[in-house]
Order: structure tokens, then sequence, then C-alpha cells
């Protein structure tokens, strides 16, 4: 960016940003919501997303999955070798069955033909028509979409993953370098082995964190394709996974809470908003950067941020979820000037902590002032 460039970026973001004033503004808002505090929210057993279920039939072997600690263990204990037959039973048939869906591209049970993806049929934001229902394996992906792989360093130790041409739901993954171990935020559909033999040349993964349903792709897959690395979910968004128990207890962490400190000033936020499990990832250092997914969409004009329940179907975040989430940045006070989003391009480059506070505090500004505009007609004189 040129300087002329980065004066006119400056100038620009002066005029929209205005400085927070923290406890006027948030008593105000407060003073016209009842919202409870963060840790009064209903735990995990208590959240039923509303959305089409269609029953097993009564030859799948599969059940409905839940957390881990909620579930009797089995009463005959297996063993190592045992349990690994079974994984790799489970991956090849995952591999082979049309487990993917041609909407989302998320990865499903093998016996779920006869069902309705869960993601892309959420009566709440998606609702897509029933005709619209197509599962594909992950060979057809390979052989018929013909995807390939780009990479790019946006950072030293951020490697941006995406997909051309562009399928599915169009979203990119990041991996995060650490010294610890590397970090795959989000996942992608197809995998490729030359991009499983790029990322184990720089470090391999150590864990892979999905921010939302959305975004979990084939994760199974790029799971196996690293040593079996563990999955971390929040467990708000626990009830859209839909893949065997036995592969949930042994892969996937559900966290609790609103962050989680992963590892060398590694940490993820949850915030809500488009799901209830929404959650964004932010990283020290250098300025600090954070991962919004589309937790926070970034805008067209890369000067805003916004919060929506349904994109698809434009239905806005209401502004209790918004005012939660402003308060959980403004209590953090997180450090980062960068924004990365779900899509290729998404990308605020500067005074992303100031964009973000003041894009959060224009929606509630709007959803909450007191006096709405009169309508012409209420307006018109007696003659």
């Amino acid at each position: 960016m040129r300087f002329w460039q980065q004066r006119l970026l400056l100038r620009r973001t002066q005029r929209l940003l205005r400085p927070l004033k923290r406890p006027m503004f948030v008593d105000s808002i407060l003073s016209r919501f009842e919202i409870p505090a963060a840790e009064e929210f209903p735990a995990i057993e208590q959240f039923e997303p509303t959305m089409i279920e269609i029953e097993p039939s009564a030859v799948d072997v599969f059940e409905p999955p839940g957390l881990a600690e909620d579930r009797p263990s089995s009463s005959k204990p297996r063993n190592q070798h045992e349990q690994r037959d079974e994984l790799k039973k489970l991956l090849d048939l995952l591999l082979s069955k049309a487990t993917i869906c041609s909407t989302c591209g998320v990865q499903h049970t093998a016996n779920r033909h006869d069902s309705l993806c869960c993601i892309c049929y959420d009566v709440t934001r998606n609702a897509f028509r029933k005709v619209d229902q197509m599962w594909i394996s992950h060979q057809d992906v390979l052989e018929n979409l013909n995807p390939v792989h780009r990479w790019d360093f946006l950072e030293p130790n951020l490697l941006e993953i995406q997909t051309s041409p562009t399928i599915f739901l169009g979203q990119r993954s990041f991996l995060i370098k650490s010294k610890s171990g590397n970090v795959l935020w989000d996942c992608i559909c197809p995998v490729d082995m030359v991009t499983v033999n790029y990322i184990n040349k720089i470090g391999g993964v150590k864990a892979i964190v999905i921010s939302n349903p959305e975004h979990m792709a084939t994760f199974t897959i790029w799971s196996s394709a690293f040593n079996n690395c563990p999955v971390y979910i929040h467990s708000r968004d626990s009830a859209y996974m839909t893949l065997p128990l036995s592969y949930i207890d042994s892969h996937i962490i559900f966290w609790r809470g609103e962050t989680y400190e992963l590892w060398d000033d590694i940490s993820v936020i949850n915030l809500g908003g488009h799901y209830d499990g929404s959650c964004i990832l932010h990283r020290k250092g250098y300025g600090g950067f954070i991962l919004s997914s589309n937790t926070l969409k970034v805008g067209a004009d890369r000067m805003s941020v916004s919060v929506m329940k349904s994109y698809r179907n434009f239905i806005p975040a209401n502004p209790a979820t918004v005012l939660r989430m402003f308060q959980i940045m403004l209590r953090l006070d997180l450090d980062y000037e960068r924004v990365y989003g779900s899509l290729p391009g998404d990308d605020i480059k500067a005074m992303g902590k100031q964009i973000v506070m003041s894009s959060l505090r224009e929606y509630l500004m709007w959803s909450c002032r007191e006096k709405e505009l009169e309508e012409p007609w209420s307006t018109s004189k007696s003659v």
C-alpha cells in the first residue's frame, strides 16, 4: 500500500470512528435490555437448535451424538488395536460412500443419503428446498470438480489455504504456525495429498479448531492426514455433529466457556451470533490478528464488520446477541490490528480493533435508538 493510500485510509477511518466511552455507552445500552451475564447463559444440555430432523432407519448403526461425559461407558473395554481398526473402517466408509452435502460441503455419517443436511436445512438459518439435497463422495469431488488448493502466506506465521475454482461455501482455511505446534483453523473440502505434504514440510498440524458447523467440511479426513490430531469444537455446536460416537469420543474435544487458551499466545473466543458456538481465533504478537470466520463478517468496504444469524436469508442477529458480543470484546480487550474473514480477500490490514468495535457499537446504536422516524402520513396537517 502506497503512502497516499495509507493516509487516505487513515482519514476515512478517523471520520467513521468515534472514541468509545465505555461506562456511559454500556450503561445506556444495558438499561434498555435485560441481558443475563455470560455465566448465566444455559449450558449445553439445554441447547436445542431448531432444525429439521430425519429419524435414522432401523438398519442405521449410528446413534445421535452427545457429549462424552453424558454417555454411559461401554461395559466391555476395547484395546487400542480394536479401536484403531474400527476408526480405519470408519474412515474408509466415509471416503467411499456419498457422505458430503453437495451444498455446504460438510461431511456426515455414512448412512445418510435418505436424510437432509442438518446445516443446510436448519429452518432458523438456511432452509434450502428439499429437492436441492444431494450427497456426493470425497472421490466424486476430486474427480468431477477438479479443485486445486492455493497457498499464500498472508503473514510470516499465517498461511491461507483456498480452493480454486470456488466450490461449496467458498470458505478458506488458515494454518497458524507456532513453536509448540501448528493450528489449522477451519477446514475445506476436499483434501489433497499435495497440500498435506506441503503442510507436513512446514511442521504439520497439532490441532484443528472449527469456528462454526458450516466450516467443518471434511475435518475427519484432515485429522486422519495429520496423525489423528484432535479437533476443537465449542460445546454449543455439538448438536450439529452427525458422526459416530466412537469417532467423537476419540477425536473431538468439546470445549466450554468463553475462552480457550491453546499455546503460544493462541486463544479461541466464543462470541456466538451466527451460531451459538461461533468463535474467533486471536493471536498475539506483531500487532496481533484475529481470524473472524463469519462470526464477524468483514464488509465489502473492508471498513466494517457485521453479524447475522443467516447470511443466506439476510436475517440479522438480535441486539441482545450483539450486545453480548460487544461486552465480551470490551472485557477481554484483545490486542490486534488485522482481521481475516472467512472468504478470500475479506481482510482488514490496519486498525482492525477500532473497526470491529465501532461496527458493533453502530449496530447497537441503530437498533436501540429511542425515537423512530415518523412516517410521512403521520405528519400530515389537518385543514
